[in-house]
């Protein structure tokens, strides 16, 4: 089976996306890639708006059970391609992004490949956005050249599909739930992948612009995202590290991480310390019981 006739199965999740996914739709609809070689599959995820309706000419599918984890399980479900591509319902895809995708699935060893996302802002971003923390925009820029990664993104990423049947699929205690800013789905999954010996790619070559609306540039956003960022990596940890390995993580480097960066704040008083104090005071929070 040659790379150029690998089936693509295309997956957008959506919670009352009507807004964005019609330009999202449009952008799949015109990939440098043979049309009857892909399909798209639009996953509506408990929506109450009119998204239905804006559905047209691709498949549907509804998933009542509210959570992004839940939703992309049924796409790959649902899937009939070789490969299963993801891409956030308000990010449009570069004409050349699925084919820079599929191409670096050279040999069955690389099990997943992921992109460069740009942003589109919706208003100027503001000048305290720290840069480290980029990725809550769902932004990724991991340089200029192709090479091995640890994670990718979801708003712009694919696999085998053979390989959820192997190390199974997105951990639905994980990831965004409605308006609930849970996250780490796609990092539990790439640990897994890497577990299993199989290798992750970062291509720059596909792009995808996911919008970045003006609620999502402001500090109330930021904040409320990097501390569930934290609680996510803590729920993570505890599907997959034991209790006393966990412990000695927590009291040996985030208690310190927190402790450094509540003094980097109190001096400096940038936002960027905030962040990091935030982020270990989510993983304290998602460590204990609820």
């Amino acid at each position: 089976m040659t790379l150029k006739n690998l089936k693509v199965s295309i997956i957008v999740c959506t919670h009352n996306g009507a807004l964005t996914i019609s330009q999202c739709l449009n952008s799949l609809k015109k990939q440098n890639y043979p049309s009857q070689k892909y399909e798209v599959i639009v996953i509506d995820n408990a929506s109450t708006d009119n998204l239905k309706s804006l559905i047209k000419n691709v498949q549907y599918v509804y998933e009542a059970k509210l959570g992004l984890s839940i939703a992309r399980n049924r796409g790959i479900k649902q899937a009939k391609g070789e490969i299963v591509a993801f891409i956030d319902d308000d990010a449009l895809a570069d004409k050349n992004w699925l084919k820079h995708l599929v191409s670096q699935f050279k040999t069955k060893k690389i099990w997943a490949v992921g992109g460069q996302v740009k942003p589109k802002y919706q208003v100027k971003p503001p000048n305290w956005l720290p840069k480290k923390y980029l990725f809550a925009l769902s932004i990724c820029h991991l340089g200029s050249t192709i090479k091995s990664v640890p994670d990718i993104i979801g708003t712009n990423m694919a696999f085998r599909k053979t390989i959820f049947s192997q190390i199974g699929y997105f951990n639905p205690r994980l990831g965004r739930r409605a308006n609930k800013l849970f996250s780490s789905e796609e990092i539990d999954l790439c640990q897994r992948i890497t577990k299993a010996n199989g290798k992750i790619i970062y291509t720059p070559h596909a792009i995808v612009r996911h919008l970045v609306s003006k609620q999502r540039l402001t500090k109330r956003f930021f904040t409320l995202r990097i501390f569930f960022e934290g609680v996510s990596l803590a729920r993570m940890d505890k599907e997959n590290i034991n209790f006393n390995k966990r412990f000695r993580r927590l009291i040996f480097h985030r208690s310190r991480a927190l402790i450094t960066a509540l003094i980097k704040l109190l001096i400096y008083r940038r936002f960027t310390y905030w962040c990091d104090f935030l982020l270990n005071l989510g993983y304290f929070s998602g460590f204990f019981p609820a």
